[in-house]
């Protein structure tokens, strides 16, 4: 898919998309939109994730392509405690819906 409509298109819209989806998500009324919107922001999430790695280890020389690749997975890892952290302190689901939709708002500013 990345092949067919660009890296950065998909850099572009994926954060966008994935933004929309959580709103919805925050606010949806019945667990179908909620399922529909939480596949959606995996999708945006997922599509974005592999697209940074990939275009991080292409930038890089083959001298230090392992170690771009193994501190592109320890800042997700980090990201995951960053995550669990603002949950604890974020008790409602909503918000914290709210955001991960802003976290992925800021991924846009990446793309530009």
């Amino acid at each position: 898919m990345c092949f067919r409509f660009g890296r950065r298109s998909i850099f572009f819209w994926g954060p966008i998309l994935g933004c929309t989806a959580g709103v919805t998500a925050a606010y949806s009324n019945n667990v179908y939109l909620f399922t529909a919107s939480i596949f959606f922001i995996a999708m945006c999430a997922t599509g974005c994730y592999m697209i940074g790695f990939v275009l991080g280890v292409e930038f890089i020389g083959t001298k230090y392509r392992l170690w771009c690749g193994n501190g592109y997975q320890m800042l997700f890892a980090l990201g995951e405690i960053l995550f669990a952290a603002i949950a604890f302190k974020v008790r409602d689901w909503r918000s914290l819906e709210l955001v991960v939709a802003s976290m992925l708002g800021f991924m846009f500013l990446l793309a530009l």
